[in-house]
């Protein structure tokens, strides 16, 4: 396991040193190297925990500059696909200005200061399974997302494709943190009530609920009428939390 390797690497780095020191001084001959080096493999190396996939992954992208046992987006990989209008490949064929949601890893962040205003802003690499394409937010947005515009961050960028030079571009007009995409990117809501007595009493106590959470998703409810299934478009848009 590569955290009881690690735990034990000072300890290795000192033995080596040791007898490097040794070895120069000739304290060492030929016939006794073989019983300086005889360890204990289970005195030496301790039997720990693993470390978390997300931290082995991250010491494997830090140290080697690229993924051996995995990557972070995996387990998000259906999650990203249903709620992405396009992968770092697709979103290469879109027209200048088009709509975007794409998500991805923030592999690489550069931070700077616009000039005049002295604002931050933040230059960042996206990267999904497929490519990595380069994201912008102006201060606008940088001021309010700060938090989640960080390297090694999961997100959804939400803003619009552009070209600068020959250098395509999102510029971002929001980021979502990949946990909350089931609700921040949700496209509609459907209500669905069944048939029965009492509708237009159940009716009435759910528009009542409705109305104590305005927000901008658009419901539908579906209830069931003798001639098939209706679907009743409110004009009351929602929140979901």
């Amino acid at each position: 396991k590569r955290s009881s390797l690690m735990a034990v690497l000072d300890r290795a780095l000192e033995v080596a040193q040791s007898f490097q020191r040794d070895n120069l001084k000739g304290q060492l001959s030929f016939f006794n190297t073989n019983e300086v080096f005889k360890i204990d493999d289970e005195k030496l190396i301790p039997d720990i925990n693993e470390w978390p996939k997300e931290e082995l992954l991250r010491f494997e992208r830090n140290y080697l500059g690229f993924y051996i046992s995995g990557h972070p987006l995996e387990k998000y990989q259906e999650l990203i696909k249903k709620y992405s209008t396009a992968d770092t490949k697709d979103v290469l064929q879109f027209s200048e200005g088009q709509s975007v949601v794409i998500g991805g890893l923030i592999s690489a962040l550069k931070k700077k200061i616009t000039k005049g205003e002295n604002q931050q802003m933040a230059i960042m690499k996206l990267e999904d399974l497929e490519s990595s394409i380069t994201a912008v937010a102006f201060p606008d947005v940088y001021e309010k997302k700060s938090a989640l515009i960080l390297e090694g961050s999961i997100v959804f960028l939400k803003g619009k494709f552009m070209t600068r030079g020959d250098q395509p571009q999102i510029i971002v007009s929001d980021v979502i943190n990949i946990e909350e995409a089931p609700f921040k990117l949700i496209s509609s809501a459907f209500i669905e009530l069944g048939s029965g007595e009492g509708l237009d009493d159940l009716l009435e106590s759910l528009m009542q609920i409705v109305n104590r959470y305005k927000g901008n998703i658009p419901l539908r409810i579906v209830y069931t009428e003798p001639r098939g299934k209706v679907v009743l478009e409110s004009s009351q848009r929602i929140e979901i939390k």
